[in-house]
């Protein structure tokens, strides 16, 4: 990028900020990964955890979210009680599905896509994608996602579902620490476990963060170059 294009991007990123306020910086593009190993239990030749036969095997998941493709989250407070349902133990923002970019959720022979998002376990939230912070502003360590309906009947071969995250207890502590994919094509069920998965968060930088950070760099140079010669 040259001068001249440089101080054009500038100029826009700046209207875009005047005209959008924070929010319009605040926009991030946000990569979650999730790997490990599941615990398989149920299983058989007969009742394959779709199609996997071995007591454990890896998996990796990932969504990829644009904030600035879906409505501001819905906050609720710690301690708050929604409906019947509470008190939660940590504050939770509740994102649109809106926001989804792309997805890698395959176990064996199943794919869950963005359509297959519910809110079937979210405590009476208004959005699918929970997590504990606004992830425009920091990383978090809390979520709950949940793909695929429990309660559909009948079971097809190809029904089942993936949570990733989980509850624990009547406080709604919803938890990082827990990957389960189930599977109960006719009500003899397989599922898999793991209490321990890796979860990793990349941050790709907005264009106009990038360019508005280059441009202060640009800016401070001369300054900071000033300031040691009078030293």
């Amino acid at each position: 990028m040259n001068a001249r294009q440089l101080v054009s991007h500038f100029l826009f990123c700046s209207a875009l900020l005047i005209l959008g306020g924070n929010s319009a910086l605040n926009a991030a593009v946000i990569s979650f990964e999730w790997t490990g190993t599941l615990e398989i239990t149920g299983v058989s030749l007969n009742e394959p955890l779709f199609g996997v036969i071995e007591p454990t095997a890896p998996y990796n998941f990932s969504l990829t979210y644009d904030t600035s493709l879906a409505p501001p989250p819905t906050f609720t407070p710690a301690d708050s009680i929604v409906g019947n349902l509470g008190p939660f133990a940590h504050d939770i923002y509740s994102y649109s599905a809106d926001g989804i970019t792309d997805t890698s959720l395959t176990f064996g022979t199943k794919t869950w896509n963005t359509s297959d998002i519910t809110t079937e376990f979210n405590f009476g939230l208004p959005e699918p994608i929970l997590f504990d912070v606004d992830i425009a502003l920091a990383v978090p360590t809390r979520y709950f996602l949940n793909f695929g309906q429990y309660f559909s009947t009948p079971f097809t071969g190809d029904d089942g579902r993936l949570f990733l995250g989980g509850t624990v207890g009547s406080t709604l502590d919803y938890i990082q620490a827990a990957i389960h994919v189930f599977h109960d094509p006719a009500n003899f069920y397989a599922d898999g476990f793991d209490f321990s998965p890796t979860f990793t968060v990349s941050v790709i930088p907005e264009p106009c963060t990038f360019v508005l950070t280059t441009f202060s760099l640009l800016l401070l140079g001369p300054v900071g170059w000033r300031g040691r010669r009078r030293a």
